[in-house]
C-alpha cells in the first residue's frame, strides 16, 4: 500500500463523504483518519439516510 500524505487523504475523505452511505460501508478498510468528525457526519448522514 502506498502511503498517503495528510493533504491527500484529508482530500479524499472529503470527497468520499460527499456519498455518506459508500463512506459509511467502508470506513472500518481505512488506515488512518485526518478527519474523524467528518467521518461520523457521513456515518450518521448514511443512517438517516437508510432509515428515511
Amino acid at each position: 500500500m502506498l502511503p498517503l500524505s495528510a493533504a491527500t487523504r484529508a482530500r479524499l475523505e472529503a470527497l468520499a463523504a460527499r456519498q455518506p452511505s459508500e463512506m459509511a460501508r467502508f470506513w472500518r478498510l481505512y488506515p488512518a483518519v485526518c478527519d474523524r468528525a467528518l467521518l461520523n457526519t457521513a456515518r450518521v448522514q448514511a443512517q438517516l439516510i437508510a432509515t428515511a
